[in-house]
């Protein structure tokens, strides 16, 4: 059986803040990337062979969501021909067109020979930070995969005593979880 390529996931955010806040200095990486829309603005980078979000926030305030890296789960497992496989993703490279605002990153997986992209756009203007992933089987037999939760950041910073505005947008799926 040839490569076949499976859009595995679709995930959005956006993110607005109503007023300006303190925070700390974002610290540069040689990992890391910047994405911004006319709402957004996102640093993400590679921590332990995964994607993960180093800032998140609304452009010209200083108030990070993301203070700690929030690493975004790659695929754990997969079923071929019956069998379970533990997948162990390494990270191969990036392609960043910033005129273009985006940003893929490139995992593979040994057994089964997997290719997984993280593909990151921040279109120009007013919107969300979309983010989606793309599997590529590259094996000779076809692989089954559960369905993926969707953008976790589990620990979002969030101002006390402040008006905060947040807006998600469910994309792709017809029950796709947020």
């Amino acid at each position: 059986m040839g490569s076949k390529t499976i859009l595995v996931q679709r995930r959005v955010m956006a993110v607005a803040a109503v007023m300006a806040f303190v925070s700390m200095p974002c610290v540069a990486a040689e990992m890391r990337w910047r994405l911004a829309t006319a709402d957004t603005v996102i640093e993400i980078g590679i921590e332990d062979q995964v994607p993960a979000v180093f800032a998140l926030r609304a452009p010209g305030v200083t108030w990070n969501w993301a203070p700690t890296p929030n690493r975004e789960p790659l695929p754990k497992t997969v079923t071929q021909a019956g069998k379970a496989h533990t997948l162990r993703w390494t990270y191969l490279r990036h392609e960043h067109d910033a005129a273009k605002g985006i940003l893929t990153l490139v995992f593979r997986n040994a057994t089964p020979n997997l290719e997984l992209k993280s593909i990151w756009k921040a279109p120009q203007g007013r919107g969300p930070i979309e983010h989606w992933q793309l599997l590529r089987n590259a094996s000779r037999e076809r692989v089954t995969i559960e369905s993926q939760p969707s953008l976790q950041l589990g620990a979002l910073a969030v101002p006390l005593h402040q008006y905060v505005e947040s807006t998600q947008v469910l994309r792709g799926g017809s029950a796709a979880p947020i």
